[in-house]
């Protein structure tokens, strides 16, 4: 299933279940999350805003050896994790071009889809971070 070529506002939990299974690795346009990471997703928005744009899945377990996943759970809803992404790409500058949203629930559990653009204000860099 190729998600790259479609709207992220229409993937469902589903498509994402899907997509896993067919063991995508992880590369410079795709990252797998498990959860949000504690010191945030701001360089992760800059870099793909620097190159050409990515995709970003929160909600699903890599295996670190070889990039692909291994568990694709979703995440807890908590009705804050859309804020949470608005607040990440806040803390970049030039504000990054991007779209995010939930998938629809499983057991309470939602992924987070955050398209990030190539931007065409490089670079992008993270505020007040060495």
């Amino acid at each position: 299933m190729n998600i790259f070529n479609r709207s992220i506002q229409d993937l469902q939990f589903v498509d994402i279940e899907t997509f896993c299974s067919e063991k995508q690795v992880e590369g410079n346009q795709l990252e797998y999350k498990k959860e949000f990471p504690r010191r945030g997703l701001a360089k992760i928005f800059a870099s793909m805003s620097n190159t050409r744009g990515g995709l970003i899945i929160v909600g699903i377990e890599e295996d670190e050896k070889v990039g692909i996943p291994k568990a694709w759970v979703g995440i807890k809803n908590d009705g804050k994790l859309i804020d949470r992404v608005h607040q990440y790409a806040a803390n970049v500058e030039p504000c990054p071009d991007y779209e995010v949203c939930a998938t629809d629930e499983k057991n309470g559990n939602v992924f987070i889809l955050i398209r990030i653009f190539e931007g065409d204000k490089t670079p992008y860099y993270v505020q007040n971070d060495a």
